[in-house]
């Protein structure tokens, strides 16, 4: 299994608390556990603004959310979850407001939503109460796996 190439980047005033190794490992875990290969995974951190904008922009939702995940390589039909290339944005201001809400250190909350992102890509998906159980349940598991929760 060849690195991933990861790319990091940071439109904020706010500290990205998970470092490039720490994300390359649970890129690891998923890529074996999950039955699915990336070649590159751009993580970008934005403010409230640009996550309304790129939520109008794609999705026609008009409001702050905390991940966005977009799968931008060609999907091969023989083999769809290989050879991922995605671009996960993510509203640093807004995580940390959920790490208050649900009581969970931010760095944790973070990784939390780092991971959710990586889910995405290797093909859950999160629209049923199901679903997001099941993703919660995977998020939780990988987190473990950090020894971050």
């Amino acid at each position: 299994m060849d690195k991933t190439a990861l790319i990091l980047i940071n439109e904020t005033s706010l500290s990205v608390l998970v470092s490039e190794e720490e994300l390359l490992k649970v890129v690891s875990h998923i890529e074996a556990e999950e039955k699915s290969s990336f070649i590159a995974i751009e993580y970008a951190f934005v403010d409230e603004d640009k996550i309304v904008q790129i939520n109008k922009e794609y999705l026609s939702k008009d409001y702050v959310t905390d991940i966005i995940t977009f799968r931008v390589d060609d999907i091969r039909e023989d083999a769809p979850f290989t050879a991922i290339e995605g671009s996960i944005c993510i509203c640093l201001s807004r995580v940390f407001e959920q790490a208050v809400e649900f009581e969970s250190m931010e760095k944790q909350e973070l990784m939390r939503v780092c991971i959710h992102g990586l889910l995405h890509l290797s093909g859950h998906e999160d629209g049923s109460e199901e679903d997001k159980k099941r993703m919660r349940e995977k998020e939780n598991y990988y987190l473990e796996k950090m020894n971050l929760l």
